[in-house]
């Protein structure tokens, strides 16, 4: 089995949206500047701070929202999973292909477990997965949003090890 890659991003990027999201952060941290000014004019380093922390926060939150990705790399030997910012990989999760018990499509109405782990966009649960594997003899789940052709190798490589 050669390795096999695939990014998936956000379906429906709206830029309407996203350009909203950025006007209403400003406004927001706008606003508490305002009423820190007004009423807490005794601690202005406290403040500052404070902005400083809900800047970093909010620009984090929008750029995870809205400008990530994930990528599914699926090798010989490992399943592993990265949030893709950018050019910058964050591996999330990583584990052998040895310990993957199964994967199945999603049904939401089956009553799945929750999963530990999700590698899809939130509302995007069409042709999603739903995946098994063993780790410190507990079970985990994760969601995920795999081509047909890594759910074939998935489970080409399952039915050998059976």
């Amino acid at each position: 089995m050669e390795k096999l890659t695939e990014t998936i991003e956000k379906e429906n990027k709206s830029v309407l949206k996203t350009f909203l999201v950025i006007i209403i952060s400003v406004i927001l941290i706008d606003f508490f500047i305002f009423i820190c000014n007004n009423y807490f004019n005794k601690w202005p380093y406290l403040t500052n701070l404070i902005v400083i922390l809900l800047t970093m926060f909010i620009c984090s939150l929008i750029v995870l929202k809205l400008f990530s990705k994930y990528s599914y790399i699926l090798t010989e030997q490992e399943f592993i999973f990265y949030r893709v910012i950018g050019k910058r990989n964050l591996e999330l999760l990583r584990f052998n292909l040895e310990d993957l018990v199964h994967i199945e499509p999603y049904n939401k109405e089956k009553g799945f477990e929750k999963p530990m782990y999700k590698f899809i966009f939130p509302k995007e649960y069409e042709n999603a997965y739903v995946g098994k594997f063993i780790s410190n003899g507990t079970y985990h789940h994760f969601l995920f949003k795999p081509s047909k052709e890594m759910v074939n190798l998935i489970n080409a490589r399952l039915n050998k090890e059976v």
